[in-house]
């Protein structure tokens, strides 16, 4: 058997593990204990060379009838990137273009397959694989869309509450756990990023193996939307104007220095540099401890933790 195939079975066959361990301990126990609520669904997909498959399991769904659902056409992603992924500067409407129709092809490709299985459910978990894990779920299209007319577009998030996780595994163990905080504060920000000099980089990514490490965190642009997001987060979650750290107080020694357990849900608004993305790992020695954080995740005091890509780099 071709190491290729051979590999994407077992990791076909660890997702299925995986999945019905998650499913389980969705279903096992009273209400009150279940990892899944009534109306949540979980995904998990796994990707080969040139395809893929989608796990998923729902609210009705037995160990032995999971839904799968595959996809040739892996490759393409790897080519195209996710959507948005064609730029972030301002058009003449003074937004960003959006990639609508990789927008509409990557749903097709991944969810599309189990559109069926998931009646009924108001919450999507989803364990995305490989280049997936930079992609923003909750921005798919599930139909046709006008690029004059997006605010009415059929977002996947105006249809599914859309969370991310990197295993099933670790979506049974963060619920096991979550409700314990005893963090008093709710909500604390973090954002409006301000670029770093190539100086400044070098200093993280040093000597010539490392160069472009060093050139594509220098070039990554600021993100005034950020501002936006954060306010609008702060008043859902209660939390004061104080509880944030903006524009040039935003650095790693101030990030450190705050009692972060004292909040249950901690929010990076800024960018993420996935291991995929960098030939070499941070010198964490050379690296000056007040430099501007170009990391995006978010972590709950209450055990949840997970990623917020920005997906338009």
């Amino acid at each position: 058997m071709p190491g290729g195939r051979r590999q994407c079975r077992y990791r076909i066959a660890g997702c299925g593990a995986e999945l019905w361990s998650a499913g389980a301990a969705g279903r096992a126990g009273s209400r009150g204990d279940r990892c899944a609520a009534p109306h949540e669904a979980f995904v998990a997909i796994t990707l080969s060379e040139h395809g893929g498959w989608v796990f998923c399991c729902g609210p009705a769904t037995r160990p032995s009838d999971y839904c799968v659902g595959g996809s040739g056409r892996h490759g393409e992603h790897g080519e195209t990137g996710p959507p948005g992924s064609s730029g972030i500067e301002l058009t003449a409407t003074g937004l960003p273009h959006f990639d609508i129709a990789g927008a509409q092809r990557l749903y097709t490709d991944t969810l599309g397959g189990v559109a069926q299985s998931l009646d009924g459910v108001t919450a999507l978990v989803i364990a995305p694989d490989g280049p997936l894990l930079s992609v923003p779920f909750g921005v798919l299209l599930t139909g046709p869309a006008e690029p004059d007319a997006l605010a009415s577009a059929p977002w996947l998030v105006r249809k599914f509450a859309v969370a991310d996780v990197p295993a099933a595994a670790n979506f049974v163990s963060l619920r096991k756990i979550a409700g314990t905080s005893r963090a008093s504060r709710p909500w604390f920000g973090f954002g409006n990023f301000r670029p770093i000099t190539l100086a400044q980089a070098q200093r993280s990514f040093p000597g010539a193996t490392c160069a472009d490490s060093a050139r594509l965190l220098a070039g990554l642009p600021a993100l005034p939307y950020t501002l936006k997001e954060l306010d609008a987060a702060r008043q859902i979650m209660g939390a004061g104007t104080s509880d944030e750290l903006l524009g040039p107080a935003f650095t790693v020694d101030a990030v450190t220095r705050m009692p972060l357990k004292d909040y249950r849900t901690l929010q990076f608004s800024t960018h993420a540099l996935l291991p995929a993305e960098l030939h070499c790992q941070i010198n964490r020695r050379s690296s000056p401890p007040r430099r501007q954080s170009s990391r995006c995740v978010r972590r709950d005091a209450d055990g949840r933790s997970y990623s917020r890509p920005e997906f338009g780099r």
